[in-house]
């Protein structure tokens, strides 16, 4: 008992003695709430202010205690903290005052895992570069959803093939090298948070344009003839606007001088060596060439026909060309000029005449039938009659080197052996068949012989071995058309062909109108062509003949 009456009146005097409820501390912050933030914030605590009713100001004794989402504590520096963790963040301020009694006030948020910045290129996949050419980088855009555009702060960073940096100047540079090159672009935002983007890309040597033409080589070619030019294409790996029409041609001449061409077509107008230059430029400036190297060579063509559409011989075989081009090529000295031989066939005057122009003759050893030349198992023949008005003038032997080297007296020797050439022995003039024509009698045998004998003893005095026959023709009407038929188609009857309808008392006129078929029967002076050549003459064997035949002297026997 006297233990509990000892302890009832301590309390009671515990009771009256007792002052009132003592309040505690009161912790105060203008922050009400902490916001989340990205991991990697720096964080400052909030200000807090204590106050005691006892003890009055006790923010200087607030106990502030920062722990991370592992509840280890952090010590904060300079009243900031950062956030390296994800997860939940708190920070506790606590005070007591002199009677013992606390407050706690408690801020908690979430550190959340932070966004990357986001890297996009303005041109991606990155294209491949050429040694030796600027490359320059394509600009990148960095966007960040905490910082916003962030593009300013990528850094542009290149490696080459053997992993070495390369020195960028406004984000390009000049490759020293080829291989695989490696582009990185990097951008760090605010919160630390990184992002990168590497692209690979190759530094080639550029290609060299391909220039092809159709045809591999040119052959050799002579003067006075014309060359078309090849057709060229072109390719070019890396630059597609390399095309035909881009492509130059330059040609060097044989005299070395140099020129741009364009057309399509190439005259030969030197002898030596040609150089034909295609080239084309890329936008690598690269340079693709291709080349073509042709001779040009003087030659010496000797034109043959051989129709008997134009009264050609079917003896005048390639075996027999080719045996005059011997003879002749061993007794002439060419100086290394090329003889070729140019034939005809199968043709009618006009084109003849065309063709032989147009193969740049220098001397024609052609054969038709209006001079009698007996050649053994064939038709008769002879060499070429005057075709004048449609082959310039090629009758004369003067006006018969059609040739644009102008080369007379080459062409002269050439002409003067084929007087000797075994090889067309059977191809000379043996025999001339004169044909007289008329309704009259004054043509009699007594006066033609007179006239065959006068032209054989001329002929010898000229050192020409050659038989004269006359033959009449006194039938049918005597319409020159008719008259020129008989006298062109009479059997094995070719040569001095002359009619008239005159008495030969009268000077005999020879016939000077342009006759059927078109010919060109024209006056005798004219009528035939060439012949043989005597001592360097300017005039044919039959210009000289008839020249005899028109004299006075020639005269007082056809017409006595």
């Amino acid at each position: 008992m006297k233990k509990g009456l000892l302890l009832f009146p301590a309390l009671l005097v515990l009771a009256a003695c007792s002052p009132a409820e003592e309040k505690g501390p009161t912790l105060t912050s203008p922050v009400s709430k902490m916001d989340d933030v990205y991991q990697g914030t720096t964080v400052t605590i909030p200000s807090v202010t204590a106050y005691d009713e006892h003890d009055g100001d006790l923010t200087s004794k607030i106990l502030t205690v920062v722990r991370n989402p592992s509840s280890t504590v952090i010590t904060p520096e300079n009243n900031k903290f950062v956030c390296d963790s994800v997860g939940k963040y708190s920070i506790t301020f606590s005070v007591e005052n002199s009677l013992g009694k606390d407050a706690k006030l408690l801020f908690e948020f979430q550190s959340i895992d932070a966004q990357s910045p986001i890297i996009s290129l303005a041109t991606d996949p990155l294209p491949n570069g050429y040694l030796g050419e600027q490359y320059v980088l394509p600009n990148a855009t960095a966007t960040d959803p905490n910082d916003g555009d962030i593009s300013s702060k990528v850094i542009y960073t290149v490696k080459d093939a053997s992993n070495n940096n390369v020195p960028l100047t406004n984000k390009g540079f000049i490759p020293a090298s080829t291989g695989e090159y490696t582009a990185t672009f990097s951008v760090t935002n605010t919160l630390n948070k990184s992002t990168s983007l590497t692209r690979k890309f190759n530094i080639l040597e550029a290609a060299v344009p391909v220039i092809t033409g159709d045809v591999e080589k040119i052959p050799t070619m002579y003067l006075s003839q014309t060359l078309t030019l090849p057709k060229i294409s072109v390719t070019d790996r890396d630059d597609p606007t390399v095309t035909k029409d881009k492509v130059a041609l330059e040609v060097t001449y044989p005299d070395l001088t140099k020129a741009q061409y364009t057309a399509s077509t190439l005259p030969i107008e030197q002898v030596g060596e040609y150089v034909l230059t295609y080239s084309v430029t890329n936008s690598h400036n690269k340079v693709g060439k291709l080349e073509y190297r042709f001779e040009a060579k003087r030659d010496f063509v000797i034109g043959w026909s051989n129709s008997m559409y134009t009264g050609g011989i079917s003896g005048l075989t390639p075996t027999i060309m080719e045996a005059y081009k011997t003879y002749v090529t061993s007794n002439v000295n060419f100086n290394g000029i090329d003889v070729r031989l140019v034939g005809f066939d199968n043709t009618d005057y006009p084109t003849l005449a065309t063709e032989i122009t147009s193969a740049k003759c220098d001397v024609l050893v052609g054969f038709t039938k209006s001079l009698y030349v007996e050649v053994s198992g064939t038709t008769p023949g002879g060499n070429l009659e005057s075709v004048n008005k449609e082959a310039k003038e090629i009758g004369m032997i003067t006006n018969r080197y059609i040739s644009q080297q102008n080369d007379s007296t080459l062409s002269k020797q050439v002409y003067d052996l084929s007087l000797t050439n075994p090889a067309l022995e059977t191809l000379k003039v043996k025999k001339i068949v004169i044909v007289w024509y008329g309704d009259n009698n004054a043509a009699t045998d007594e006066r033609m012989a007179a006239v065959d004998a006068k032209l054989e003893t001329y002929l010898a005095s000229q050192q020409y071995t050659i038989d004269v026959a006359s033959q009449k023709i006194t039938k049918g009407s005597s319409s020159y058309d008719d008259v020129h038929t008989r006298i062109v188609n009479a059997e094995a009857v070719y040569g001095l062909n002359w009619g008239s309808n005159f008495n030969l008392a009268s000077g005999f006129k020879f016939l000077s109108a342009r006759m059927g078929s078109g010919f060109a029967f024209g006056t005798v002076s004219s009528r035939y062509v060439t012949g043989m050549i005597k001592d360097g003459n300017d005039y044919s064997f039959y210009s000289t003949l008839f020249n005899y035949i028109k004299s006075d002297e020639m005269k007082a026997v056809y017409t006595a």
